[in-house]
């Protein structure tokens, strides 16, 4: 499927929920959602269910459509 050239592609938008346990771990994906209330209910979940501290966040990533361009 190509795109017109004179359309631009939307880009569509992704949630990812990060956790780290702290001090000194590394970050991880946890999962990622079409919907932000559920990227940022995924890490509350995760620093919930710490019993020590711990770090949580929510990171945007947009992803972009590949385009052809018309020859000419």
């Amino acid at each position: 499927m190509s795109t017109p050239s004179n359309e631009q592609p939307v880009p569509t938008l992704y949630y990812v929920a990060i956790g780290q346990v702290v001090p000194g771990g590394k970050p991880e994906s946890l999962n990622t959602f079409d919907d932000v209330d559920d990227a940022v209910a995924c890490a509350g979940e995760f620093a919930a269910c710490r019993e020590y501290g711990c770090a949580a966040w929510v990171e945007t990533i947009e992803v972009k459509p590949v385009t052809k361009e018309t020859p000419q």
